[in-house]
């Protein structure tokens, strides 16, 4: 067996996994006392109950140990299934694990990392089922998601009794504040709602739709002169994507837009051009204003109106740390789609610490090239031997192409980098979703 550092004794669900994944050498035990020949098919049960007790340090001890490439592909399977579980312990894993094993296991975390991300681009679900007072209600969706509320949460509105069980965020939210006459203000920021009393909501229209993170509101309809042949008929729509998220981007295609009206007609947009809605820091929402050929019926409501757009995400904030400056010249550190790479450290005249790094992005597509802002709300920092930590005095982009970065962070630093870690906090992917929303029976009157 390959060598750890140190003493070990195998854990019998371990040895188990050896024996039935062909980890055993000519079918012998090695190492574990006298020689003897397994025979697995003797105890499939044991087998499969045993392999679903392993944890996955065992199952990592198990792929180190791996005689055969199909072995270490069921073990790279199990430890794919295991998921953060599996994160946490490579994070942890025994120092002598081989070359191969050590490669396998960050090809697995950054599997692992991407799935974790792709899951963060489905909506939350709430579950609240029981009778509660209103603080309790907005405690328990806290809880739940992570997402604070804050402003009239009080207790004095009467308890109710809820049935909402797997329900998405946004629906579940919007149930909630409707029976509680309660309202979204407007200056909610990410991860945060403001709840305000409905009557100060100055919003013309009401009809929601939903669809994954986002919820889409008509707020106002308004008509263009009747006589006149260039008049158009406009629809305001809010969307509002989950407070746990934050967009870079949403494009939004108007040739893939139109109402229905409730003779079933349908009305396209009089604009084929895609609008990209930039995205600011603290926005947690956009107002998309539809235009449509005027309506010459004078419609009181409409059935419905669709939209399609493409919301564009950095996902999975991770800390990229280095832990000695003076010796993570040309290191480089991966999680999920994002490789960053500290290529030098060096002591300037001005007495500051310079470090030169780039970052490179799988699948990054048009990302960085249209909405580069989000690398540079990203935290560099160094963290001294006393744990305190400098910001950067200056940054300087020293490369810029499609798919990845270089900078140069310049902090004041005159004793040099000598016990120094560099920090780099940043997303780990970027994810393009397509989205259609629907909203429907929307009164205009």
């Amino acid at each position: 067996m390959a060598s750890h550092g140190y003493n070990i004794l195998i854990p019998f669900a371990s040895f188990i996994a050896m024996s039935c994944f062909g980890l055993m050498d000519s079918g012998k035990a090695a190492g574990i006392g006298p020689s003897f020949t397994v025979v697995t098919d003797l105890f499939p049960a044991t087998r499969s109950s045993h392999q679903e007790e392993m944890s996955a340090t065992e199952w990592i001890l198990a792929l180190d140990e791996a005689k055969s490439q199909a072995a270490r592909t069921r073990i790279t399977d199990q430890l794919k299934k295991l998921g953060p579980e599996t994160l946490q312990a490579i994070k942890t894993a025994p120092q002598g694990l081989s070359r191969q094993t050590e490669l396998t296991l960050q090809r697995i975390a950054n599997e692992i990392e991407k799935n974790i991300n792709s899951k963060r681009t489905r909506a939350t679900r709430i579950t609240l089922v029981g009778e509660f007072q209103s603080d309790e209600v907005f405690a328990a969706i806290q809880s739940q998601t992570g997402i604070r509320f804050f402003g009239k949460t009080e207790s004095d509105l009467p308890a109710r009794k809820w049935q909402l069980e797997d329900v998405v965020f946004w629906q579940a939210v919007d149930q909630i504040l409707d029976a509680y006459q309660l309202a979204i203000g407007d200056d909610s920021s990410p991860g945060i709602i403001h709840v305000v009393d409905a009557a100060l909501d100055r919003k013309k229209l009401h009809n929601r739709g939903y669809s994954s993170l986002l919820r889409a509101q008509a707020i106002s309809y308004s008509t263009g002169a009747r006589k006149s042949p260039l008049a158009k008929d406009r629809l305001k729509v809010e969307i509002r994507w989950e407070p746990s998220i934050t967009p870079t981007q949403i494009v939004i295609d108007h040739k893939k837009i139109f109402l229905k009206t409730r003779s079933g007609k349908v009305i396209r947009s009089t604009k084929s051009d895609k609008v990209n809605y930039q995205v600011q820091r603290q926005q947690t929402h956009v107002v998309v204003d539809l235009e449509f050929e005027k309506l010459s019926e004078g419609p009181k409501s409409l059935a419905s109106a669709k939209l399609l757009l493409d919301l564009t995400a950095p996902l999975g904030k991770k800390e990229f740390v280095f832990d000695d400056l003076e010796k993570a010249n040309a290191q480089s550190l991966r999680h999920a789609d994002m490789k960053v790479t500290l290529d030098s450290t060096t002591a300037t005249d001005e007495n500051q610490c310079k470090v030169d790094m780039k970052f490179f992005l799988d699948n990054a597509g048009d990302s960085l090239e249209s909405h580069r802002g989000w690398m540079f709300q990203n935290l560099s920092q160094l963290v001294d031997a006393k744990g305190n930590r400098i910001l950067p005095s200056r940054i300087v982009t020293t490369m810029q192409k499609k798919d990845r970065m270089g900078f140069s962070f310049f902090f004041e630093k005159p004793d040099g980098p000598a016990g120094c870690k560099f920090i780099y906090q940043s997303p780990t992917s970027i994810q393009k979703i397509p989205i259609e929303i629907e909203i429907n029976n929307i009164e205009l009157e």
